[in-house]
């Protein structure tokens, strides 16, 4: 099994700029992450600090997409690229948009404290979904091909609007329903560019089922309820993880295997996909 999430935070706390890493192991079917400053250790799918100086501070999380390069490259054709290693590049296999995974995956929608989280196997066949979280009109696309997981709020200006999808070269234009306007799912951006207001991005994560059960107890669940897994309560067992080790302070470079104290059977960051 592997975590699945990918999520962007701010690496301000109050004026500090912090420098984070990977521990090399997983709590909570989650990535467990260090600061550098302080050796807190912290939650990769919550934000939440587990120990040290910062225990219980949560980042801000930023609001961001998840796509393909070439879905990217598209949108910003200007982007400055980090090339991995050919290892790195075999280790890091996109997933989420295998249909054996991404029917176990879920997108968490943040705005503010609401959240409220979304079952892949219950987008429609269109892959773009309609709902209301708060007072927020929102979009949310799971497109396959191109590939584009984002959220988006359905206010623009004072209007409210429904949308429709249309799958273009590495990229999926959302369209005004009975309007002419059109913006890109990757960017929000709008095309031809500044032709309108750009859509708002939402911040949203995605989540396996183990993780939303572990980190996002009674949260919201769109569509109700999910039936009950094969293998609930071997996994539980599996997953139920020690406290946390933080690091020493200086870190090195390249963090040392699990302690004796991670998660029996738990998955090496080497087996997840970011």
């Amino acid at each position: 099994m592997k975590c699945q999430s990918a999520v962007v935070y701010e690496r301000k706390i109050g004026e500090q700029l912090f420098s984070f890493g990977n521990l090399g192991f997983v709590v909570d079917r989650a990535m467990a992450m260090y600061d550098a400053e302080t050796g807190s250790s912290w939650n990769q799918a919550t934000g939440i600090a587990m120990t040290g100086t910062h225990a219980g501070t949560q980042l801000v999380v930023v609001p961001a997409s998840t796509t393909s390069l070439g879905a990217w490259l598209a949108s910003y054709p200007n982007s400055g690229v980090i090339a991995p290693s050919s290892e790195l590049t075999w280790r890091q296999k996109v997933r989420i948009w295998d249909p054996a995974v991404a029917d176990s995956l879920l997108l968490v929608v943040q705005i503010g404290p609401l959240s409220r989280a979304y079952p892949l196997s219950r987008f429609p066949e269109s892959g773009l979904l309609h709902d209301t979280l708060g007072d927020e009109p929102i979009a949310l696309l799971f497109g396959r091909r191109p590939k584009v997981l984002a959220a988006y709020s359905r206010r623009v200006g004072a209007e409210v609007i429904e949308l429709d999808a249309r799958p273009v070269t590495e990229d999926i234009e959302l369209l005004e329903r009975g309007g002419r306007r059109r913006w890109s799912a990757v960017s929000g951006r709008s095309r031809p560019l500044r032709s309108a207001r750009p859509l708002r991005k939402l911040a949203c994560l995605p989540i396996d089922r183990a993780g939303l059960e572990l980190n996002y107890r009674g949260i919201d669940l769109f569509g109700g309820p999910l039936p009950p897994a094969p293998g609930d309560g071997e996994r539980a067992t599996a997953t139920t993880p020690a406290a946390p080790v933080p690091p020493a302070a200086p870190l090195p470079p390249d963090p040392a295997p699990p302690p004796p104290s991670a998660p029996q059977g738990g998955e090496s960051d080497d087996d997840r996909s970011r």
